[in-house]
């Protein structure tokens, strides 16, 4: 999913073209938290001040979600924006738990930089 939303156009969120990776996302958080409550993670992470930024950046959105529904505007735009930032965010959430393991860590980040890399590719 990580490959896909890359790939996806960023204009068409404001249509809701990405919605179903957004809907993926929320259910493998789900899934993640479901695991947590069993206590199959022993130590979640601490809150640091990239989370912070990413918590930001999720609520700026929603705070502006709820403007244009009280002032007026492209509500449905904004709906998808925010909810297309709410499944970066459980993105963010749920690699930030399961980075907290070596073994996982280090799967995340080969993941990560071969992402990089075909973009780099796709985009040249």
């Amino acid at each position: 999913m990580l490959a896909a939303s890359s790939l996806w156009v960023a204009e068409e969120a404001i249509n809701g073209q990405g919605l179903h990776l957004v809907l993926l996302w929320f259910g493998l958080l789900v899934l993640g938290g479901l695991r947590i409550w069993q206590g199959d993670f022993a130590v979640l992470p601490r809150w640091t001040l990239p989370d912070a930024a990413v918590a930001m950046i999720f609520v700026g959105h929603v705070v502006s979600t709820a403007f244009v529904f009280s002032a007026g505007g492209d509500r449905r735009a904004a709906v998808n924006l925010t909810l297309e930032w709410g499944g970066i965010s459980a993105a963010w959430v749920l690699l930030r738990v399961l980075s907290q393991e070596r073994k996982t860590r280090t799967a995340v980040t080969e993941t990560v930089i071969a992402i990089a890399v075909g973009l780099a590719c796709f985009g040249i």
